[in-house]
């Protein structure tokens, strides 16, 4: 089955963002301790959604199969 491998990292840092939820439309996922996370999905388009307390929300229509690698700017509190 194909599927989609996303990779969250901090834009200024670099560093990976770990334990973080991720949704493919009905589907959900949270990356490990390296940042990654993977959907096993039939191909086609999907929404990825990626949501957590310290950072900006990330919204955007992906494509599987591939590879995402998402930059997220932490909120300044």
């Amino acid at each position: 089955m194909p599927f989609l491998n996303i990779r969250l990292i901090d834009s200024e840092t670099g560093a990976p963002i770990r334990y973080t939820p991720v949704w493919l439309d009905g589907f959900q996922s949270s990356t490990d301790q390296n940042g990654q996370a993977r959907f096993d999905v039939p191909a086609g388009t999907y929404t990825l959604k990626v949501r957590s307390p310290l950072y900006e929300p990330y919204t955007a229509p992906t494509t599987v199969p591939g590879t995402v690698i998402v930059k997220l700017r932490r909120i300044l509190l």
